[in-house]
């Protein structure tokens, strides 16, 4: 072989080896990092039911609460021992107040005018609307601009939804709103009868039970000091009602991992 050849040969099998190596290392790095997803999707799932089963039992505990009490919160705070020192702090924020959105709604015209009238626009974020959940309203924590959208939607009166929210908020203040019998009372006082007023009670709820919870998992290392946080948010839906206790149940519609952290304190 002339000598002319042999630099350009040397390097071309120089960069084929790079190339190689280098492919070797990004597989082993795609390998590692697909196992870790692997683990960690893993873990995720049985946090996510473990953290079902402790908020079934934690969320009991709530049972008691006045409308007014359970109103004027704005959310449920608490802390449950695990085993091995570790704790689950829980936040639970009332999310059935606001008005239902987007495609989990479905073409449910009452709803998608009831939007229309909150002041809605396709594709932009509303304070007072959720895209989870179930169709129906509490009208124990609903703000009353999403109360009078509902009533109109129902009624077509402006006047008669107004006063229907009214009805509803003096109730809820002097904790004597407990069943769709009082609803249908304060309905009536704004003179709202007929279809609508079985429409409008159809979409309303007592004390609802979907909430936007945040759990946090601390677990303490060798030191006896807290050393990793691991924290989930999520829309949970604690079907069954406030009043059964340990019968209740909870599912997470969403379940999301917003990172892991380590601490000391």
């Amino acid at each position: 072989m002339k000598r002319g050849y042999t630099l350009p040969l040397v390097l071309l099998v120089a960069l084929a080896a790079t190339v190689l190596v280098g492919t070797m290392f990004q597989r082993h790095a795609q390998s590692r990092l697909a196992s870790v997803r692997q683990v960690r999707s893993y873990q995720d799932y049985h946090t996510k039911y473990g953290a079902q089963a402790v908020l079934r039992a934690w969320y009991s505990a709530f049972s008691d609460l006045t409308d007014e009490q359970y109103a004027s919160m704005g959310r449920l705070i608490g802390r449950v021992d695990l085993s091995g020192g570790a704790t689950m702090d829980i936040e639970l924020t009332p999310q059935q107040g606001l008005l239902l959105v987007g495609p989990a709604a479905g073409v449910d015209e009452k709803l998608l005018q009831a939007a229309r009238l909150l002041g809605v626009r396709d594709g932009f974020a509303h304070p007072k609307t959720r895209a989870y959940g179930p169709k129906q309203v509490d009208a124990v924590s609903a703000d009353p601009a999403v109360l009078i959208a509902l009533a109109e939607a129902w009624s077509g009166e402006r006047e008669a939804a107004e006063g229907f929210a009214r009805e509803v908020v003096d109730l809820r203040e002097r904790d004597e709103l407990k069943d769709s019998n009082d609803l249908a009372r304060a309905a009536q006082q704004a003179e709202i009868e007929g279809e609508a007023l079985q429409g409008l009670l159809n979409a309303l709820v007592l004390r609802g039970t979907f909430y936007r919870s945040l759990l946090t998992f601390s677990r303490p290392g060798t030191s006896g000091q807290i050393e990793n946080r691991q924290r989930f948010v999520g829309w949970v839906d604690m079907t069954g009602g406030r009043n059964v206790g340990l019968s209740a149940s909870a599912k997470f519609l969403t379940f999301e991992r917003l990172g892991s952290e380590n601490a000391s304190q």
